[in-house]
């Protein structure tokens, strides 16, 4: 992505600068805090097809974001965004609410592959609006 787009995501209130995957795991090993999640479209260069980007905002960096394109990243946003059903602004205002830290890292899988492992660490003073069995948010 180039600084246009950044500026163009910005200005629309959904960005920040895209951090690689690899960098954001270097920087935070331990967990970061998702504060937020955007889609957004672009064209691929090969295909000339419409393809939509998954992203998370992160508390620990709120200028940046990053891709949920692969291992269980999509699945998490994907499941996510179900649950609100299909509503972003609602995914959203969970999301700030309830400050999930994930802990990502990458996982090796065999033949010099590595799949991307997302895990939830630790949910910050709503357990009690949260069923701890099923996660269902109460109220």
């Amino acid at each position: 992505m180039g600084q246009l787009a950044n500026i163009a995501r910005n200005v629309s209130g959904v960005g920040g600068v895209k951090i690689a995957l690899n960098d954001l795991i270097a920087k935070y090993p331990e967990y970061v805090t998702i504060t937020g999640a955007f889609t957004f479209e672009f064209k691929d260069k090969i295909t000339q097809k419409v393809k939509v980007c998954k992203c998370f905002n992160y508390a620990e960096d709120p200028d940046k974001y990053f891709y949920a394109e692969s291992g269980d990243l999509p699945k998490i946003f994907d499941g996510w965004l179900q649950f609100c059903n299909g509503n972003i602004d609602e995914l959203n205002e969970k999301l700030t609410y309830e400050k999930i830290k994930l802990k990502i890292y990458k996982k090796p899988i065999g033949g010099g592959k590595k799949y991307t492992k997302a895990c939830v660490v630790d949910v910050e003073e709503v357990t009690e609006l949260v069923d701890m069995e099923t996660g269902e948010i109460l109220g």
